[in-house]
């Protein structure tokens, strides 16, 4: 069973549309409606009651609105132990797909 992010913990980059190139792989069935990637770094704590936290990497598909297919990240990211690496991750990803090839570089380069 698939959960929703962490909403309290999750920061997002800004919208990019999604290149040609990607929506010819994107893994989904109904293509037609998403237009853009939402990129975002979640938190989650290590333990319970804990102040230190792991970040992960998520790549959804979305259309210009904003309407997120949480339940579809098109990629997740292993654990980072710091936020300002995640983050720098964040944008690496953000300029592949500016580059029109997220989707074969996230997979491609086996960083999920």
């Amino acid at each position: 069973m698939y959960t929703f992010p962490n909403l309290h913990d999750f920061y997002q980059r800004p919208l990019i549309e999604i290149s040609e190139h990607d929506i010819k792989h994107l893994v989904s069935s109904d293509i037609a409606t998403y237009t853009h990637w939402l990129i975002g770094v979640e938190g989650t704590p290590v333990e319970d009651n804990s102040e230190k936290y792991h970040w992960k990497i998520y790549v959804y598909p979305t259309n210009q609105a904003g309407n997120v297919s949480w339940d579809r990240p098109q990629y997740i990211s292993d654990s980072i132990p710091c936020f300002h690496l995640a983050c720098d991750k964040a944008k690496e990803i953000e300029y592949l797909s500016i580059a029109d090839g997220i989707i074969n570089s996230v997979h491609s380069s086996k960083i999920s």
